[in-house]
């Protein structure tokens, strides 16, 4: 077996009935530096807006507004929305709050019957066969 040290994919998913609009999805991976814009970023204490830094592993979403951007991160990690105070307004208004069990914790309970995985297999599981595709 063998894979590519990185990728850059692009798809293109049709609408599927009015209430799942179409899709473009751009898939990085491996060796990738990121730059992100700085209107995601917080004003620093001059007032002037600083572009987050993303971490070595994870993902970014952003919709096509460009309102926010979604860091999710690598396994166990949480994830972040930016500009930070977009984030602060989600987690009032969803009453959000963190996982009890961490990624690994969370997949083995769920092994042994106790509960189901923080990051359902229903959706894992359709993401890598459509990056398998590429």
């Amino acid at each position: 077996m063998s894979f590519p040290l990185t990728s850059d994919i692009r798809f293109e998913f049709a609408a599927r009935g009015e209430k799942l609009p179409a899709v473009e999805l751009h898939w990085r991976a491996g060796e990738v530096k990121v730059q992100i814009e700085e209107k995601y970023g917080d004003p620093d204490k001059d007032g002037k807006l600083v572009a987050p830094k993303p971490g070595k592993a994870g993902t970014l979403l952003h919709r096509k507004q460009g309102d926010y951007l979604v860091q999710r991160g690598s396994h166990d990690s949480h994830s972040l929305v930016y500009p930070r105070k977009q984030m602060v307004e989600f987690k009032e208004a969803m009453g959000l709050k963190p996982p009890k069990l961490n990624h690994f914790e969370s997949f083995v309970q769920a092994c042994l019957g106790n509960g189901t995985t923080e990051s359902p297999f229903g959706i894992s599981g359709e993401l890598t066969q459509v990056l398998n595709l590429a």
